[in-house]
């Protein structure tokens, strides 16, 4: 806002409109936790929108003339009916790897395949796919690796109280990932702090020459403060987190022939050896590459803000539902599940009430579900709504594979004697999922929050 400001002295907070970028891999929770920090933040929820990332890239790319293309020059994938894939690939993320959340939130790959539209929109063919395939693994590699070569205690040590040494030496590689190739001749020189070799040889006065008995033997040597690594050790590096990639991409493009091109964004898209590897892996398959690609999500992020319909359907990565108590149906239910409830209605316990399956398209205005929901005890004050979800199609009990996502705790009123009911309608395949609550009697809206975060 300063900034803003800045240039535009007369601006006020409810003049913009905030975009906050998330991978699309993320669970609707996870997405939730954003936004409600950017609300604690001081963001109002009515200026924010949340932007999946490889829908934000592909978005800024479809802008960008193909002569300012760092790869790909004379291709194009602004031409209606072309198909291609996304591979948005993070850079940066926590360094040592110990929490799976962690790593995950700090070095995504997200893929999924778009196709242009002959209006100038973007539909989603394959729904989005991925894990932590990120430049982060290499990170995790190279700590294994100096914890090896100078001593897990010494450089635990260094973290613990030398924090910005540690993040220093972390940086310095973010720069050498860059320019790592197949070039077998090429050493890497990594600058090391004198903290880390105090460390060391505090513990080990003898680690300079012990690193010459060890798995390293051959491919590193010290000079003064210095680190220098061989070609071998560097790519080795690499080999787990591009082997998770190029599988990933094979397995998408099995299903998808008619995919003739790959654009790869995000850091760690900006890597070489990334890029030669791809190259060498899918040669049916042109590589587009923009001019500074770990900035094309931004970018997209600012369009999509514009014009959030620009994606004009999407495929569901979930099925979602609810724990229904739905009547009794013997060709259907065990009979271990029937019980009757207050009004004398065989009902099935646990059994999964479907609002959306996963596979299904959504076009960019929603896909909105509306469910009666009642009281099962006329002593009930308050209708709790649970929602569930999981990758399969075809459930029928909530202990098929499902998760809990979240609930709305509803008020009731009304005469108890009576059936009270509600309605709850759900508006799926936004980037966000929205709810809202009707009272049936009285037409009223009720304020229920859906809560996906304890």
């Amino acid at each position: 806002m300063k900034t803003l400001r800045d240039r535009l002295p007369t601006i006020i907070l409810s003049d913009v409109r905030f975009v906050l970028t998330v991978p699309a891999i993320w669970t609707d929770s996870a997405k939730e936790f954003m936004h409600e920090a950017a609300e604690m933040a001081g963001i109002a929820s009515n200026r924010l929108i949340l932007a999946l990332e490889p829908e934000a890239a592909s978005i800024h790319c479809q802008n960008i003339p193909t002569e300012i293309l760092t790869s790909g020059a004379g291709l194009s994938i602004s031409e209606v009916g072309t198909q291609y894939l996304i591979a948005d690939i993070g850079e940066f993320g926590p360094i040592d790897g110990q929490s799976r959340d962690e790593r995950i939130a700090g070095g995504t790959g997200d893929f999924t395949v778009h196709e242009k539209l002959d209006n100038g929109k973007l539909k989603e063919v394959s729904k989005a796919s991925g894990g932590a395939f990120g430049g982060i693994n290499v990170d995790k590699r190279l700590f294994h690796f100096f914890s090896k070569l100078f001593g897990e205690e010494a450089f635990t040590q260094l973290k613990s109280e030398e924090i910005c040494d540690y993040l220093d030496i972390f940086r310095d590689f973010e720069i050498k990932k860059r320019t790592v190739t197949d070039d077998c001749e090429k050493n890497y020189v990594i600058r090391l702090p004198s903290s880390l070799l105090q460390f060391a040889s505090n513990n080990n006065p003898g680690f300079r020459k012990n690193a010459e008995s060890t798995d390293f033997k051959g491919h590193v040597n010290f000079w003064h403060d210095k680190l220098k690594i061989d070609s071998t050790l560097m790519k080795s590096l690499f080999t787990e987190s591009i082997q998770n990639i190029t599988t990933h991409i094979e397995g998408i493009l099995q299903g998808f022939p008619k995919v003739r091109q790959i654009l790869l964004v995000g850091g760690y898209g900006e890597c070489i050896i990334l890029q030669d590897d791809i190259r060498k892996c899918f040669p049916q398959q042109d590589l587009i590459i923009p001019q500074e690609c770990e900035l094309a999500v931004v970018k997209g992020a600012v369009l999509f803000g514009h014009d959030s319909k620009v994606i004009f359907e999407r495929i569901l990565r979930y099925s979602y539902g609810t724990n229904s108590h739905s009547k009794f149906d013997p060709s259907v239910h065990c009979e271990d599940r029937k019980y009757v409830d207050d009004y004398g209605i065989t009902r099935c316990r646990g059994s999964f009430y479907t609002l959306v399956k996963a596979g299904e398209k959504i076009t960019s205005k929603g896909h909105i579900i509306s469910s009666a929901i009642f009281a099962l005890s006329k002593n009930q004050s308050e209708i709790e709504y649970k929602i569930f979800y999981t990758e399969k199609t075809n459930t029928i009990y909530l202990d098929d594979d499902c998760k809990f996502l979240g609930k709305l705790i509803i008020p009731l009123t009304g005469d108890k004697d009576t059936n009270r009911k509600c309605n709850v309608s759900f508006t799926f395949g936004l980037t966000e999922i929205c709810c809202k609550v009707t009272e049936k009697s009285s037409g009223r809206d009720i304020e229920a929050k859906f809560e996906m975060l304890e």
